[in-house]
């Protein structure tokens, strides 16, 4: 092997530290996927909508400072 392929080798182990495994993407089913199905088909209630309201003028003020 000459010098250069030791180099190119040696770099390529190095980067192999960096390289996180790809995961694959779980699939849902059964209970879980009417759950989260269920939760991003349905309305916020109007005290909850009132609440975020609340908080957003909050925290505007609080950015002006």
């Amino acid at each position: 092997m000459s010098e250069k392929e030791q180099e190119k080798t040696k770099e390529d182990d190095d980067m192999s530290a960096y390289v996180k495994p790809i995961q694959a993407t779980p699939t849902l089913t059964g209970a879980d996927a009417m759950h989260i199905i269920k939760q991003a088909v349905t309305a916020p209630s109007p005290e909850s909508i009132d609440r975020n309201k609340k908080m957003l003028e909050l925290r505007k003020r609080i950015v002006q400072k």
